[in-house]
């Protein structure tokens, strides 16, 4: 897929997470999809029944915050919802939002979850830019955060467009190219020059993999290692594929036939 043909103009830098409030998970539960790597921003968050949800969040997963002009997404239990931005209204008490529950490729948010897909993954290239020039991998790893930009930038287009065959075609391409960048760019080590937002590089790989996880669960695309997951639970015992778990050390493994 050629992403260039479809590149708009830079969105401006930086995510406005207004007053959207979060509780931190305490361990290393990043590849769930629980916020490990947003220390001081609090993530407002609202249960499927309306009511604030202030202590124990780790069962929503996979949360983008609000902001004035953007709503809230989040994974809870199996089901994933979207809560409007919080109504607020001059001399009476704000309105909580009720999160709606979202349908799988019902397409209703990819205006949306695209602009911030793209503002974001911009802001990764930027921090990249400023404060990591010095890794010996930079260029490798700088050009494969990019390709993921304009990947972003032909799907903000497409999804401004209405076209959402082609945005399915390349959503797995892109999320897969996501992951790699995620893993790749773990490794890297800071020279602080120049502060891009609000979050760290951790925070905003974070961020990102939340929205894209509910951009391909509206466009009605699962990601590939959701697939190899299910997989797994499917298959029975000691069926091919799966890996055994060895014998306890010094108790003789299954005779060899």
């Amino acid at each position: 897929m050629n992403w260039n043909r479809f590149t708009p103009g830079l969105l401006a830098v930086g995510l406005c997470l207004g007053s959207a409030t979060v509780s931190l998970a305490d361990d290393d539960d990043h590849d769930h999809g629980i916020p490990t790597n947003r220390p001081g921003i609090h993530i407002r968050l609202y249960s499927p029944q309306g009511r604030p949800i202030d202590k124990d969040q780790r069962n929503y997963r996979f949360v983008v915050p609000s902001s004035p002009r953007f709503g809230a997404y989040y994974q809870f239990d199996k089901d994933y919802y979207y809560t409007p931005p919080v109504q607020r209204f001059r001399g009476r008490p704000e309105v909580a939002p009720r999160p709606i529950t979202m349908t799988f490729g019902a397409g209703k948010h990819l205006i949306e979850l695209s602009e911030r897909l793209e503002s974001l993954t911009n802001e990764l290239c930027l921090d990249l830019h400023y404060n990591y020039r010095q890794n010996r991998n930079f260029n490798e790893i700088y050009g494969e955060a990019y390709q993921l930009l304009e990947a972003a930038k032909f799907v903000h287009v497409n999804a401004h467009q209405g076209d959402r065959k082609d945005i399915r075609r390349s959503a797995t391409k892109i999320d897969n190219l996501f992951h790699h960048v995620q893993e790749e760019v773990s490794r890297l080590r800071r020279n602080e020059q120049r502060r891009v937002g609000q979050l760290s590089l951790e925070g905003k790989t974070e961020e990102l993999q939340a929205v894209l996880h509910h951009l391909l669960y509206d466009l009605g695309v699962k990601p590939d290692h959701d697939k190899h997951d299910d997989d797994d639970h499917d298959r029975g015992p000691g069926r091919p594929g799966r890996q055994e778990a060895p014998p306890p050390v010094g108790r003789p493994g299954p005779p060899r036939r």
